[in-house]
């Protein structure tokens, strides 16, 4: 059974970035897994298990286990998954070493017919260029995303596909992070809470995208941007149950300290932050003799 919509971006094919795995108890069905690798960002996700009452299965556990050293060989820090909170999935992957970091919920848009020809609005979604707008998309994410959730999830890089829709000063009010696939475009929106109409903004985002008339559109808001889920509502997608985003840590972070080396301050002189003047050939005079104001004055007596 598919792990979350992820899996249907993710059908049982082998890829480079993949790896599938088969195990079998005596003559019972086999049970078949998949996980995808993302070396750059040191993470793996498990992407579906097959078939959808392989959750009781005795070779299950040690089928993830298995996956998961996989995963830990091929440079991954953490073995994610997307689970609804009501399925039998959610209890197998806590019995194997999963635990709960993050919600999310899934909204779908169906295909629709967008006008041709229409212009832009005024503040409408562009593409994202790495060059002009890679600092303020980073710049947005850690600021929407709690930093126990950044090392699971990495802020988009150069080679992520999206776009982007900023304010007048320059400040940018939301990114789109798209992934396209054979069944329909996925969108992980990260707005910010400045946006005075998100309904808007949202539909000119839907219609930027021309995929959108011929597959639907997946808008998957995390628990730290529900904020906006009640706009989604409004706009007519189809709710979406409450999934659960699950990791398993392959690695350990242990800080380490490390000398800094210092440069030899021995031949050098520090520069003063004011001009020092050499007191030696400084002359002093005096503009009167120092009788003068040493002089006692007189004390004047009360007479009795």
């Amino acid at each position: 059974m598919p792990l979350g919509v992820f899996g249907v971006f993710s059908l049982p094919r082998m890829r480079p970035n993949t790896h599938a795995a088969i195990g079998r108890a005596g003559k019972g069905k086999p049970v078949i897994g998949q996980a995808r690798f993302d070396r750059a960002a040191h993470r793996a996700r498990l992407a579906l298990i097959l078939p959808a009452d392989a959750i009781d299965s005795i070779v299950l556990p040690g089928l993830l286990d298995y996956l998961a050293v996989q995963a830990g060989l091929s440079g991954a820090f953490h073995f994610s998954a997307e689970v609804d909170e009501g399925s039998c999935v959610f209890e197998a992957l806590r019995r194997a070493g999963f635990s709960v970091y993050a919600w999310q919920r899934v909204w779908q848009f169906p295909p629709r017919q967008a006008e041709a020809g229409s212009a832009p609005a005024p503040g409408a979604w562009q593409k994202f260029l790495p060059r002009r707008d890679l600092n303020a998309v980073r710049a947005l994410y850690q600021s929407l995303v709690p930093s126990l959730v950044q090392p699971l999830e990495p802020a988009p890089g150069r080679r992520s596909q999206g776009l982007v829709n900023g304010a007048g000063d320059g400040d940018l009010l939301a990114f789109a992070d798209l992934s396209y696939g054979p069944l329909g475009t996925w969108v992980q929106p990260f707005i910010h809470p400045s946006c005075e109409d998100v309904t808007a903004l949202l539909a000119q985002m839907l219609g930027s995208l021309q995929h959108h008339r011929r597959k639907p559109v997946y808008v998957c808001v995390r628990s730290y941007q529900s904020w906006f889920e009640s706009a989604l509502e409004d706009m007519g997608a189809q709710r979406g149950p409450r999934q659960a985003l699950m990791v398993k840590h392959l690695a350990i972070a242990e800080r380490q300290t490390q000398a800094l080396p210092i440069p030899a301050l021995r031949n050098h002189r520090a520069e003063p932050a004011s001009p020092v003047a050499n007191i030696d050939q400084i002359e002093i005079r005096s503009l009167a003799p120092v009788s003068e104001f040493c002089k006692e004055e007189p004390i004047a007596r009360e007479a009795v």
